[in-house]
């Protein structure tokens, strides 16, 4: 058998190892839920099943969500994500998302150090070895949430294709790559700072070549229109002159430069939750590598690469810490591009920019140092490290061994935990729709702790909701219901006043949790809403995961729901 085939044989074993668990388990398996499950996927359910799915206009709206949400503040109905949502289940087109992320991510990884960083050594006895384990470093990482699509994960495949480009080696496969990127990622999200790159690269060559670069030229073209069109719900978002958005009243977080410094080094210490990278290891390395080699680097041009590449680190974190900085509010005030793109957000590319970096220095050390094993240590426990940091597959497999230990083991029973299946709880909310027994679109709902997508995934029409892009008369309107509850505590009322997106019920003795268990002993006793407003608005029912004890006659308790194997315990509420 060739060192090849062992090689793809252990690709394959890792893959399977990697997602066993939600092939055994199904919808009991767990995954991120922040920005994950109690966002994106019933924003891309919802608009897979609507009849506006690929209506561009404003009129148009998805009457399921905040009395009538316009269409263009969800997600595109161009991009592939969102048919995948067309032609399968949610779970299942959710899960084959999740899978195709992290497979794409390898090939794209493992096709940029084969072809451009190891390619003249790859076939050197210990090369291919790290290109595999580098390449997994990468491809395990906990990708976060669903929206993005491959617009982290497939950096690495983008990378290699405009490598070619660059070198005006490109085939028409390369283009089709591009393409195939463009309507599977986020304009907003990485995309517009992926442009911003190419442009200053493709300007450069310009420079030094005097010559007009015409592969490269084409494929920015061909990038940056597909994402257009992929995100055209976006696009014409923001030129409706009439559509207000609440992101108008995103109020900065004014730091003072201390404060900065803190928040830049915390990003280059540990990364960004939505974009995590597990680079301390990586960290060290690269930093004794640019040390180590500053002077005596035969390897002239990697060195320089990397350097390069630690430059833009760098940068992205400085960027990141100035960017809430008091004073530098000033300048973003008054220059409009730096208002209507979040800048900082250029930490996107970090996972990607760290392993670069990591492999580069993995490349000078290899082809120059006759001393192997402290490399195959160091890539080793970093692989490690990313398959420990993966909390929802260990979780999973857990779920999977718990009831053949269960009797061994002297703890307590099993606690109910937010898998898929337990987060929406469909068996649970069918019953709470069959006790109500009136057609779901003829009465709204509010939720109090616990996020309102679940009931819209179920099937309720709702007037609370977390949405990235929505009206700021709903806002106001909406306010009125909760007004004296942000009174009454400062926090709430800087989460919804200053940035809003969770349009949802708040309690000031919930504070900004919204994820309470059958088993939590909280309760409320003094809820104070406008129930009038929310009686205009539409909302015949409150969904409430803890008791409400109110003295106001304003509601009466319609039934308590629970299940043995439930997360949730529904108290509803009818508004009186």
């Amino acid at each position: 058998m060739s060192r090849s085939t062992i090689y793809w044989i252990f690709t394959v074993c890792i893959f399977i190892i990697y997602f066993f668990p939600y092939f055994v388990l199904g919808e009991d398996a767990y995954f991120f839920i922040h920005d994950n499950l109690d966002s994106d996927v019933v924003w891309y359910k919802i608009v897979a099943e609507n009849e506006h799915v690929f209506c561009i206009s404003n009129e148009n709206t998805i009457k399921q969500i905040m009395n009538g949400i316009p269409r263009n503040s969800l997600p595109s109905g161009y991009s592939l994500l969102t048919l995948l949502f067309i032609v399968c289940s949610p779970f299942c087109a959710f899960l084959i998302n999740y899978m195709l992320t992290h497979i794409i991510s390898f090939i794209g990884m493992f096709l940029l150090l084969k072809k451009h960083v190891f390619s003249n050594i790859f076939y050197h006895k210990h090369t291919r070895f790290f290109v595999y384990i580098l390449s997994f470093s990468f491809a395990l990482l906990p990708f976060y949430g669903t929206h993005p699509g491959i617009a982290i994960s497939g950096i690495p495949l983008i990378v290699w294709a405009f490598v070619y480009l660059y070198n005006d080696r490109a085939s028409r496969y390369h283009y089709l790559i591009i393409i195939f990127y463009a309507f599977y990622s986020s304009l907003i999200y990485v995309g517009v700072f992926i442009l911003f790159f190419l442009g200053i690269i493709w300007l450069r060559k310009i420079y030094k070549t005097r010559r007009f670069s015409k592969q490269l030229f084409l494929g920015i073209l061909f990038l940056f229109i597909g994402q257009l069109v992929s995100e055209i719900h976006l696009v014409a978002q923001f030129f409706d002159a009439s559509f207000v958005s609440h992101r108008v009243e995103f109020f900065p977080k004014n730091l003072s430069f201390i404060e900065s410094l803190q928040s830049a080094g915390k990003l280059l210490l540990f990364g960004y939750y939505h974009a995590p990278s597990y680079h301390g290891i990586i960290l060290l390395f690269v930093v004794f590598t640019v040390l180590f080699f500053r002077k005596k680097c035969v390897h002239f041009s990697m060195c320089r690469l990397l350097q390069r590449i630690c430059i833009v680190i760098v940068s992205i974190v400085l960027l990141y810490g100035i960017w809430d900085y008091g004073h530098f509010q000033v300048i973003k005030d008054n220059v409009a591009l730096l208002k209507i793109i979040q800048w900082q957000r250029f930490y996107w590319l970090l996972p990607f920019l760290w392993i670069m970096a990591f492999s580069i220095s993995i490349y000078v050390f290899l082809s120059k140092n006759k001393k192997i094993v402290p490399l195959y240590v160091v890539v080793i426990l970093q692989f490690f490290v990313v398959l420990a940091s993966n909390t929802k597959v260990l979780a999973s497999y857990y779920e999977m061994v718990y009831p053949y230990v269960k009797n061994a083991l002297t703890s307590s029973p099993h606690p109910p935990k937010l898998s898929y299946s337990r987060f929406y709880d469909t068996k649970l909310f069918a019953e709470i729709r069959d006790s109500i027994a009136e057609p779901p679109d003829s009465y709204r709902i509010v939720s109090i702790g616990l996020v309102p997508e679940i009931a819209v995934y179920n099937g309720f029409y709702t007037l609370d909701s977390y949405q990235r892009n929505y009206s700021l008369a709903y806002k106001d309107e909406f306010k009125k219901i909760i007004s004296q509850e942000l009174d009454k505590d400062s926090v709430i009322n800087d989460y919804f006043n200053s940035w809003g997106s969770r349009c949802y019920i708040f309690s000031h003795e919930l504070g900004i949790q919204y994820r309470f268990s059958k088993t939590d002993t909280t309760v409320i006793s003094d809820l104070s809403l406008d129930y009038t407003q929310l009686k205009n608005m539409g909302a015949q029912y409150i969904f409430s995961a803890v008791p409400v004890y109110n003295e106001q006659q304003n509601l009466e308790l319609f039934g308590m729901f629970q299940h043995n194997d439930s997360y949730w315990k529904i108290y509803v509420y009818e508004i009186i």
